[in-house]
Order: C-alpha cells, then structure tokens, then sequence
C-alpha cells in the first residue's frame, strides 16, 4: 500500500468531531442547551437606514441576547423561535431511550444542532451501524427546526444518509407549544427515524447482491467523476486524482475486506471517499461546512446508488 493510501486509512473521527460539545451527561433540552452554551435567547429590533433615524418598514433584525450579535434579517410575518422552544419535544424522545450527544452552532450562531442517536443498533450487511439524528434551528429565516438522519458505520465512522425511495431522510417540525402536539412530533420523529433505517438496510442488502464484474467499478467511478475534453488539465489531474482515491479504497480499504466486490462495497468507497477525503487547501470552516452539507445528504453518494443500481 502506497503513502498516501497509509494516510487514508488512519482512525476516522465522526463528522462532527470538534465541531460542538458533548452534552450527553445532559437529562433534558434545558440542560442540555445550558451545558453547551445555546440557552442565550433571540430578540426582534427595528431597523434603521445606516446614517439615519429613518426606519426600514417591514424588516427587522434577528439580534442574539447578550451580545448583540445580528443573526439574520427577517421580514415583518417572521416569528422566533426560541431554541428551547425549537427542542422542546425532544424531552418525549428521551423518554423513549434517545440519547443526547452534542450540540453546537454553525455559521456564527444563524443555525444551532443537537445531535442525539437512537437506543437501538443496526447491522447492515456485516456492519455496525448506530443511528444519528441532527436536530437544527436557525435565526437567519432560513427554515423551522429540521430533523435529518445521519447513520454512522462504527468501524470507520462513514456517512450513510443515502436519499431513500420510500423513505425520508429529513423533515420539518411545527413550532407548537401544545404538550399533544410535541408528543404527537415526538412519534412521529421515531417512526420516520425508524422507517428510515428500515429502508437503509432494504437497499444496502439489494446492493451487496450487485456483485460487480471486472472493470465495471472503474466504469461506474468514471461516470461519477466524468472527465470531458473542454476541461483545463488541472481540472482532469483533479478529476483523475479523485478517481484513483475512491478506487483506491474499494480496493484495498480493511474495513471493506469482508466484503464481496459488489454495489455496497463501491458505495461504501465512495461514502469514505466523501465524508473523510482531504482537499489540497483546507479551509478552517471545511469540517463545518462538511457537516452542515451532510444535513441534506451528500449529493456525490446519492449520485453513486443511482448509478449503481442502474448498472
């Protein structure tokens, strides 16, 4: 194995290691937020033209208490939602046995996540996998509270949250104050979450029966990472460096080794491909930006099922 393949198969961390604070001492949202610094609250201020005591109708700024720090600018039908509020049915799913992990903000506060993961494991194929879900409000009037599954395989800490055909990887939650309703929000995030995974294991093990002949994993690779003759030469030398990387681990990674050569080992590849590869210039916001991109699922990943499946 090569130098670089070395380095590729060093520990894995999650995708959010470093990112947030470990809350799992925490027995609810309230103590949960406090250990981590996010029980500050959300103000509405009028708006003024800069330079004068004129007031811009109708927008308002989204304003951090203590600080003062301008979270987003909203419109005049925009309502905040505090983060305790946003969390609040959270405390039903720890009666059912969900556990808080971490919790942390991104893009300088404009959006905040909780991290839990469900009571029970899953085995896909030979492999361990412990759900996540990543519970995320913001403050810039970007959307309402979100829920989006995150399925970790344990022994290399990949990313799984495959799009799924009948089932949801995310969703909305309503903002309700009503004691049913966060209950009713509450069983429903357990069945979706549930469902889910159902689904996840369906789709891995008709994967692991696609055994792929000679050659076919490098066709599928291609068409992923296409390369056309307009492109500059860096852009092949990347394109082609990006190939030779995902090929590399569906060769040779150990932790693809019980695997046959088939659709889940190539995707598998690639998923460690895109939740662990390094970039030549890495940015200090790129774990986060990783991870916030994750929320909706990585777009390279749902691309590889298509077209492996379609093979």
């Amino acid at each position: 194995m090569n130098e670089v393949s070395d380095i590729r198969y060093e520990e894995r961390t999650v995708p959010w290691s470093g990112l947030g604070t470990d809350i799992s001492s925490a027995r609810n949202v309230d103590e949960a937020l406090s250990l981590a610094g996010l029980d500050w609250r959300v103000v509405q201020r009028p708006m003024n033209l800069m330079g004068s005591d004129e007031m811009i109708p109708g927008y308002y700024a989204n304003v951090r208490t203590p600080d003062d720090e301008v979270l987003g600018i909203v419109g005049k039908r925009y309502s905040i939602v505090q983060n305790e509020e946003a969390f609040s049915f959270m405390d039903d799913l720890v009666s059912e046995g969900v556990s808080f992990q971490m919790a942390g903000t991104f893009r300088g506060g404009r959006g905040v996540w909780i991290l839990a993961k469900l009571p029970q494991m899953y085995f896909l194929s030979e492999d361990k996998v412990d759900p996540y879900i990543v519970f995320v409000n913001t403050h810039d009037g970007s959307g309402g509270v979100r829920v989006a599954m995150t399925p970790i395989r344990i022994y290399c800490s990949n990313m799984l949250n495959l799009s799924m055909r009948r089932a949801q990887r995310s969703w909305s939650i309503r903002h309700s104050g009503d004691i049913k309703e966060k209950l009713t929000e509450a069983r429903d995030t357990l069945f979706k979450a549930s469902s889910y995974m159902d689904a996840l294991k369906d789709e891995t093990d008709e994967l692991e029966k696609m055994l792929l002949r000679e050659g076919e994993a490098e066709d599928i690779v291609n068409k992923l990472i296409p390369i056309t003759a307009d492109m500059g030469d860096r852009m092949q030398g990347n394109r082609l460096d990006l190939r030779e990387d995902i090929l590399t681990r569906y060769h040779e990674a150990p932790d693809l080794d019980c695997i046959d050569k088939s659709g889940l080992r190539l995707l598998h590849a690639i998923s460690d491909h895109a939740t662990h590869f390094e970039p030549v210039r890495r940015t200090e916001s790129f774990r986060e930006n990783l991870f916030s991109r994750s929320l909706n699922g990585l777009p390279l990943i749902d691309w590889a099922k298509e077209l492996i499946l379609a093979a």
